[in-house]
């Protein structure tokens, strides 16, 4: 949670560290911004009983902690943590993603990079994203509303963030399809560099210049080779304030549970329902808990 310069309550969510993790590969953060009003910050947390080290890598030269390189060094005590902040100076934009590398027999951290975006020397907005291990598919929930491009009060439209891990370049598909399934773009295709980034909006890609709004469904991202994603969700609010948030892409889970739910007084939760593999029609069962485990009745629409 974070009290902005106007007083107004701002609140993002933060990864939670699993102890028991055995992962020693390198982890990706798909998207960071820095100048131009946006500031990142790194947390890496060691979730382990045993001194963990690696470096944090980016694309180019960057001011972190007062300090500029490419190439960070971090050693964690264990159950340790730290955080690095770029210094958001300048009127340009960097962005691109960023490398979580432990060294040769260490356990990897846990890995957030939370963005932030002033306007005014305001703080509007702030989201988390999450490292993730490359793969070769991902599904993630997109939406779109409103004359976005033209910066609409209330307008809203979705952004995929995509690393390419690899030294050679890389071809990703994409398919839009609605909530029924059905295409409502031809599939196309963008090329991320090697060791490169691509951040797009819905409408950026070749073919898909025109998205018609309202628009809500699902966006299937692959690849020959692994690549690291994060979801985008960016919306103009009532004031015209440019807020975004990360979201999450999907792979394969059991029986998820969303740990917080909220409603009224100012709130609203919006959930997204995804069959885990794609390949047919499924059903679910969605059972709203309380805090003290029992039935909430709430409206949902």
């Amino acid at each position: 949670g974070l009290t902005n310069q106007r007083s107004e309550f701002l609140i993002s969510t933060l990864p939670v560290a699993e102890l028991s993790s055995t992962d020693r590969q390198t982890n990706y953060l798909a998207h960071f911004a820095d100048g131009g009003g946006w500031k990142t910050e790194v947390v890496l947390i060691n979730p382990s009983d045993q001194p963990i080290s690696g470096t944090i890598d980016f694309p180019g030269t960057i001011s972190l902690d007062g300090q500029s390189a490419r190439s960070f060094p971090y050693s964690l005590p264990p159950h340790g943590a730290r955080r690095w902040t770029t210094s958001g100076a300048g009127a340009a934009v960097a962005t691109g993603s960023i490398r979580i590398a432990p060294a040769q027999d260490n356990l990897s951290p846990t890995a957030s990079s939370l963005f932030a975006f002033s306007q005014n020397g305001v703080t509007v907005s702030e989201t988390t994203v999450t490292a993730v291990a490359p793969q070769q598919s991902f599904r993630l929930f997109v939406e779109a509303a409103g004359a976005f491009s033209a910066g609409d009060k209330g307008s809203i439209l979705s952004g995929i963030a995509i690393a390419n891990p690899s030294d050679t370049p890389v071809t990703v598909s994409l398919s839009l399809t609605n909530f029924a399934g059905g295409a409502v773009r031809p599939s196309t295709a963008i090329t991320v560099p090697a060791q490169g980034q691509v951040a797009q909006f819905l409408n950026q890609p070749p073919g898909w210049e025109i998205i018609e709004t309202p628009f809500q469904g699902m966006l299937s991202v692959s690849s020959a080779g692994p690549i690291a994603i994060t979801g985008l969700r960016a919306r103009y609010n009532e004031r015209g304030d440019f807020l975004v948030t990360a979201t999450a892409a999907f792979d394969s889970v059991d029986r998820p549970v969303f740990p917080h739910i909220v409603d009224s007084g100012g709130f609203a939760t919006q959930m997204v329902l995804v069959d885990r593999l794609g390949l047919r029609p499924s059903s679910s069962i969605l059972s709203l808990l309380n805090q003290s485990g029992q039935p909430l009745s709430l409206n949902l629409r």
